[in-house]
């Protein structure tokens, strides 16, 4: 019995001793889980102030070492997942910078696009980010050199424009400054053509002239070469003009000796003058020596009733119109048997009536002209109105009314 209780006694005493010993060693591991619980939540709470940096938001707060210690253990379920949710934005946010990257590229026409991973690895991101830079760094040195290429021309054409207002919000508005300077030089070079036409014209020059970008400086030559040869015949023409003025000297002497003649002749004039009025006034029909109709003086209201002319030509290019009546223009009178010639004398800006089909009894009206340029056998008239439907045409007829013939007289 006694060596049962020893027995007994060693064993309490192992007891107690294995006891003392697991409860230090439960104890350390105790504070070795509390330290590493302690290192995870400055680990969470790290990064969750990492993705906060920059984000605009404060979700460390919430996540900080002493909110997630050990003590408060029963939290965890409630503030745990907001360090996923915060990732999860992050991501998303990634992802949309990542895409936009990516259009960019896109606009910017960059070779090789990458795939939208390449902009969302880690690996990748940096490189392809700034190759997208370069290429927009690339696209703006080009865009700013267009624009100064631009602002150059323009500068040559007197337009001022500059590169900030292209870049502006009313770059429309600088454009049209380009624009409408373009447009002034267009119609200066055109009606310059139109100046090279005339003189090569007026100077007798032959053929067409073109005035392409290949053929200008051709062309231009063909119009220098016509004036320098109307200019030599003007030279000759003068030189011919002084031989015949020493001529003239020549010739005043002789016209001196004559004037004694002349002054005999008049005499004989005279007498034709009386025998030319007796004449007249049997043209006249008056065999008493009295007019029974007295013809008509140039430029006469009776005169101008009686033209009558016709459209020859239409430009409708240019807009004008050519007819038959001009300074060598004259009309009829019939008096007795005889036909007197007057001339209606027709002067520049007269206006005249245009009608159609008079000689018929379904004449028409159709317009008035004015006339700009009176030459011997024609004038050059713009039209001035025109009834609505109808258009001034070849063959029309033209005359003056009583109303424009009174308008000649006054004037």
């Amino acid at each position: 019995m006694k060596v049962l209780n020893i027995f007994l006694s060693i064993l309490i005493l192992l007891l107690a001793v294995a006891t003392a010993v697991f409860s230090f060693f439960l104890y350390e591991k105790r504070d070795m889980m509390i330290d590493g619980w302690s290192k995870m939540a400055e680990a969470v709470s790290s990064s969750a102030a990492s993705l906060d940096k920059g984000s605009g938001t404060e979700v460390a707060k919430e996540l900080s070492a002493e909110e997630l210690a050990h003590d408060k253990y029963d939290d965890l379920d409630s503030k745990l997942p907001k360090l996923k949710k915060h990732a999860d934005n992050i991501i998303t946010e990634r992802d949309s910078m990542a895409t936009a990257l990516r259009k960019i590229a896109e606009t910017s026409e960059m070779d090789n696009l990458p795939g939208l991973a390449n902009f969302t690895s880690l690996k990748d991101y940096k490189t392809n980010t700034n190759a997208v830079v370069d290429k927009v760094k690339s696209n703006t040195r080009r865009q700013n050199n267009i624009l100064q290429r631009i602002c150059t021309s323009a500068e040559k054409l007197n337009a001022d424009l500059t590169v900030s207002g292209l870049k502006g919000s009313n770059y429309n508005s600088e454009l049209s400054k380009l624009d409408n300077k373009i447009k002034i030089v267009k119609n200066r070079i055109s009606n310059s053509e139109r100046q090279f036409r005339s003189i090569f014209s007026t100077a007798g020059g032959s053929g067409k002239l073109d005035f392409s970008d290949r053929a200008y400086r051709n062309a231009t030559g063909k119009v220098t070469g016509s004036v320098r040869t109307l200019k030599n015949k003007y030279n000759q023409a003068r030189n011919s003009l002084k031989a015949e003025g020493a001529r003239i000297v020549t010739l005043q002497g002789t016209v001196k000796s004559r004037d004694g003649r002349i002054t005999g002749l008049n005499k004989i004039l005279n007498k034709k003058i009386l025998e030319i009025k007796r004449l007249n006034n049997i043209i006249s029909g008056d065999k008493g020596g009295g007019i029974a109709e007295s013809p008509w003086e140039n430029g006469s209201v009776e005169a101008r009733r009686a033209v009558q002319g016709k459209i020859i030509k239409v430009d409708r290019k240019y807009g004008f119109v050519v007819v038959d009546i001009g300074t060598g223009t004259t009309v009829k009178q019939k008096i007795g048997t005889k036909t007197n010639y007057a001339s209606p004398v027709v002067p520049a800006n007269a206006t005249m009536i245009v009608a159609r089909d008079i000689e018929s009894a379904d004449g028409k009206y159709i317009g008035e002209i004015k006339l700009i340029k009176i030459h011997e056998d024609c004038s050059i008239a713009n039209v001035v109105s025109v009834v609505k439907g109808k258009g001034v045409t070849v063959g029309d007829t033209v005359f003056f009314s009583s109303a424009q013939i009174d308008a000649m007289t006054k004037k």
